[in-house]
Formats: structure tokens, sequence, C-alpha cells
């Protein structure tokens, strides 16, 4: 398996996280390892969200915007 870089952006926090990873990890996956809950999260890149089961492929940036609730 080949090793990507993968940029990856918490909207709402200031510093964005570099992680190396292989090409096949799925977003499930990322969210494990750097302590996100994919219930509370919607996931995007390149502007477009995308499912918890779609892998990295490539280097690249992913943002992670936290989701609001309140009642």
């Amino acid at each position: 398996m080949s090793k990507i870089k993968v940029d990856v952006k918490i909207i709402g926090e200031e510093d964005s996280k570099i992680c190396s990873l292989s090409s096949d990890t799925t977003i499930l996956e990322l969210l494990e390892k750097i302590d996100q809950n994919p219930e509370t999260v919607v996931v995007k890149r390149d502007g477009k969200i995308i499912s918890e089961e779609e892998k990295l492929k490539g280097d690249g940036e992913i943002q992670i915007i936290p989701v609001v609730s309140g009642g």
C-alpha cells in the first residue's frame, strides 16, 4: 500500500492536522484515528460531502465540520 498525506482541517479549530495514512484508509478509519465521532461530524473533500465508507485515495485536504444541535 502506498502512503499518502492528508491535511485534515476541523472547522472551529485553528490548526489543521497532517496525517500520513495508507491510500486505502476509509474516512471512518481517519475519524477514529483523530478521535472524531462519525455521528457528530460531516466530512467534505473538494467541497463535496463524502461518506464514511469512501477511501482517501490520494493526497489532499479533508474538512471535518462538527454538527451543532440544540433543543
